[in-house]
């Protein structure tokens, strides 16, 4: 498969025990127009068949990669994945939530958003499929990141 002349997206998804959503969250995430992104499934321990799921999506899906570890946590796995990561930019989702079937362009918006000179991260609100709750995600632009201001940065728009 090939990728377009953008920077890399790398996602970081802890995964423990997603259940039925699991597959739908896949899909959603291969279903992006924008395809140069990485994904870093981090197997925390998942007590299901999640591990063999991953596995076999690295299989088809050269842009899918595989850590499979002891349970740690959500953070845990998140620094596991952090520390694996390509990207010059990272985004983190939950393997439990599905980005919309009408929201194909939803990573190249969050990108472009994330790639604005003063910016140095995007957040976004997706809905757990099936219900009302919410989930933020965000994508972190590296070069600039959300310590900028502690580096004393201009946050103006002069």
């Amino acid at each position: 498969m090939q990728t377009e002349a953008r920077p890399l997206v790398s996602v970081v998804v802890p995964v423990y025990n997603p259940g039925e959503y699991f597959a739908p969250f896949l899909a959603s995430l291969q279903a992006q127009t924008l395809q140069n992104w990485q994904a870093i499934l981090v197997d925390d321990g998942s007590p299901d068949k999640c591990g063999e799921i991953c596995d076999n999506y690295a299989k088809i899906d050269n842009r899918v990669v595989v850590i499979h570890k002891t349970n740690g946590g959500l953070s845990d796995a998140r620094n596991v994945g952090i520390k694996i990561a390509k990207g010059e930019y990272l985004l983190f989702l939950n393997d439990d939530i599905e980005i919309p079937q009408n929201q194909g362009e939803w990573l190249q918006r969050m990108l472009g958003q994330a790639q604005v000179s003063y910016t140095g991260a995007v957040g976004a609100k997706l809905l757990y499929p099936g219900t009302n709750l919410i989930q933020h995600v965000g994508v972190l632009n590296l070069h600039i990141g959300p310590g900028h201001a502690f580096h004393r940065f201009d946050d103006s728009l002069n």
